[in-house]
């Protein structure tokens, strides 16, 4: 089950990737509050948002990269797409409502798992956490960054740096980095590379103490307010595919003991 709780943690996560920085500015000409204010004013104008990008990770010196695909449609419709480069190895998350389908597959095979936000909202309700920002973070696309500052603000003291531009690209960003300060996420920190017309996530990190970047993303193919047809938005497990309801299996856990009741994870 930590498998799980992991891939809960990694849906809060959705971007990273260093890319070559210049230029930078002065921060402390603005404040986080007020930097932060006008990147949700800009995500406010984001009804729809498609994007592609790569996605590297490196833990106990296993490395994968993957290629990365997300869909979004206000408010609650999302779609995200993660294809392995060298094995078989492809996720793909939908979410249409309060109810969130997540299928994994390998070359094990295929799994479909469910989860009912609205339930376990409730299970975390009143935590911050880990787990609380989780289930927050399936409501939104991932790159709209005053909406993660606000699912992580509580578990991540954020600092604001500056704006820089990239070598190579005329597109200027803001420079977020955040340093854990709950628990459950001890030793971790963030950054975020945020453009600063739109406020959607262009780069981001996951850095441990192990691993000085155990999770990338990057993108680079952003598309804000394209058409998107509800139909990409629609899942059915495909027949034959083991489904596993979250809810019956976190029931489980608490009924042996692994978890306190209540926790879920």
């Amino acid at each position: 089950m930590k498998n799980l709780r992991y891939l809960i943690v990694s849906l809060i996560i959705m971007f990273g990737s260093a890319g070559l920085i210049a230029e930078e500015e002065d921060a402390g000409k603005t404040s986080l509050d007020e930097v932060v204010q006008e990147l949700a004013d800009a995500g406010k104008k984001i009804k729809t948002l498609q994007a592609k990008g790569r996605m590297s990770t490196n833990v106990q010196g296993m490395a994968m990269e993957m290629l990365v695909s997300i869909w979004y449609k206000a408010p609650d419709k999302l779609r995200f797409e993660m294809q392995s480069m060298s094995i078989n190895i492809k996720t793909t998350v939908v979410r249409k409502g309060q109810t969130v389908w997540m299928e994994n597959q390998s070359p094990m095979g295929k799994q479909a798992i469910k989860m009912d936000l609205s339930q376990m909202a409730a299970e975390a309700e009143g935590k911050a956490s880990i787990m609380g920002a989780g289930i927050g973070a399936l409501g939104d696309p991932g790159l709209i960054f005053s909406e993660q500052y606000e699912q992580l603000k509580d578990i991540y003291d954020f600092e604001f740096l500056g704006k820089q531009k990239r070598f190579g690209d005329e597109d200027e960003v803001y420079v977020f980095t955040g340093t854990a300060t709950d628990q459950a996420a001890a030793g971790t920190s963030l950054n975020y590379w945020v453009g600063v017309e739109d406020g959607v996530v262009r780069i981001f990190e996951l850095s441990s103490p192990q691993e000085k970047a155990a999770l990338r993303f990057e993108f680079t193919d952003i598309d804000v307010n394209p058409y998107l047809s509800n139909s990409r938005f629609f899942y059915t497990p495909p027949p034959g595919v083991k489904v596993i309801d979250m809810a019956d299996a976190l029931r489980t856990l608490e009924g042996t003991g692994a978890f306190p009741p209540g926790m879920g994870g």
